[in-house]
């Protein structure tokens, strides 16, 4: 696991095609012809990282939209950049 903190860029991989279904991403990795389905929240993080982004600027756009406290919010937003690293979905820097 990679250590992620608040001033950490993500972007998308671009080896990941996706589609968006009904208000969810549905996406494939081509490299590996595997398939991943986001919900509404995580669809909303990978449409913010089409362009490099900081986690501190994700978090803060989601809390501009949601109703949730800021440490959830951190909390589930590093969560969800670690799994879609994890399958390399994402790049980190």
């Amino acid at each position: 696991m990679t250590n992620i903190g608040m001033s950490t860029q993500i972007e998308r991989n671009s080896e990941v095609v996706e589609a968006l279904i009904d208000g969810e991403t549905v996406m494939m990795d081509i490299e590996s012809g595997n398939y991943y389905g986001l919900d509404l929240i995580a669809t909303r993080i990978w449409q913010l990282i089409e362009k490099p982004l900081s986690v501190q600027a994700i978090c803060s756009q989601l809390l501009s939209e949601y109703d949730v406290s800021e440490e959830q919010c951190h909390q589930d937003v590093i969560d969800f950049i670690n799994q879609m690293a994890q399958v390399r979905t994402v790049t980190i820097a």
